[in-house]
C-alpha cells in the first residue's frame, strides 16, 4: 500500500513539474525579419534578401503580410505580397514558414525601386501551458493516424517589419 502511494505521489509530482515547465514564461514575440541584402533573381529582377528569425523558445509559423511604401506622411500597404521567392528550398510561402526555436529562414521578395519601403510578416507562436500541451498531444495524434505533418500555432499573434529601406 505504501509503495502504491509513493508511486502515485511521484507521478503527480512529475505531472506538476511537466506542466510548470510547459507553462513557464518565455520571451514573447521574439521573432524578427531583417534585410540581408539586394540581389538579382534568375530572370534578372531585383530581389531583397530577408531573414525571418525566431529568437524565442517557442515554435512560430509566419506568413508574409505586406510590402509597405512610404508616402509623404503615411505608409501605403500592399497586400498580398507581390512575387515572394523562396531562397531556402525547404520553405514554402504558399503555406506558413514554420521555425523551431532559434531557427531562421532566408527568403527573397520583389521590392519597389522608386520608394522607401518595408516588409512585414505576421506570425503565430505555439500555445503554452496546458492548452499548449493539449495542442501538441492533438498534433501527435494527427500525425500518428494520418501520417502527415501537422503543428498547431494558435498562440499569440505578432506583426514584425524590417527597418525602413530607402530606394
Amino acid at each position: 500500500m505504501c509503495r502504491r502511494m509513493l508511486m502515485i505521489a511521484t507521478g503527480l509530482l512529475t505531472l506538476v513539474v511537466v506542466l510548470l515547465v510547459l507553462s513557464r514564461s518565455a520571451p514573447r514575440g521574439a521573432a524578427s525579419v531583417a534585410l540581408l541584402g539586394i540581389t538579382n533573381g534568375p530572370t534578372g529582377q531585383r530581389l531583397a534578401v530577408l531573414a525571418f528569425t525566431n529568437a524565442g523558445s517557442l515554435g512560430v509559423a509566419g506568413f508574409p503580410h505586406s510590402v509597405d511604401y512610404k508616402l509623404a506622411d503615411a505608409w501605403l500597404t500592399q497586400q498580398p505580397v507581390p512575387a515572394v521567392v523562396v531562397v531556402d528550398v525547404a520553405a514554402q510561402w504558399g503555406t506558413p514558414v514554420v521555425l523551431r526555436p532559434h531557427e531562421s529562414r532566408v527568403v527573397a521578395v520583389r521590392y519597389p525601386t522608386n520608394a522607401t519601403w518595408r516588409f512585414r510578416i505576421r506570425y503565430h507562436e505555439q500555445r503554452r501551458g496546458v492548452p499548449g500541451a493539449y495542442a501538441r498531444l492533438t498534433d501527435f495524434a494527427h500525425r500518428l493516424f494520418t501520417r502527415s505533418e501537422h503543428t498547431s500555432f494558435t498562440g499569440e499573434s505578432y506583426l514584425r517589419e524590417t527597418l525602413e529601406i530607402p530606394h
